[in-house]
């Protein structure tokens, strides 16, 4: 999940009423996307640093591993570039997920 699209909807929800659900409004209206890097540490199940922006370049990317190489000097760091399919990435999309419905609140 590298991006998140910043959305609204069209018409409020119309709340529940006595017999009927409520009702939510299928439409919306875009307003772009942001992109996020984030680094997870497996082990401690700790979000260590993410860069969150308009656009994600290379550039952009190496700044981020220099941040987060900085964030603890004491400590090797191993980078493992994984498949898109591998399990740990549940993990950081559950995180990055909780990020996104903050943001729409």
């Amino acid at each position: 999940m590298p991006g998140i699209q910043a959305t609204e909807r069209v018409e409020k929800t119309i709340p529940i009423q006595p017999g009927q659900p409520a009702r939510i409004e299928y439409e919306y209206k875009r307003h772009g996307t942001l992109c996020k890097i984030g680094n997870w540490n497996v082990v401690t199940g700790q979000l260590l640093t993410t860069t969150i922006a308009k656009i994600r370049t290379e550039e952009d990317f190496l700044r981020h591993l220099h941040n987060l190489v900085e964030t603890d000097r004491s400590h090797r760091s191993r980078f493992v570039y994984t498949p898109k399919h591998s399990s740990w990435l549940n993990q950081i999309e559950i995180v990055f997920g909780i990020i996104g419905r903050r943001a729409e609140s």
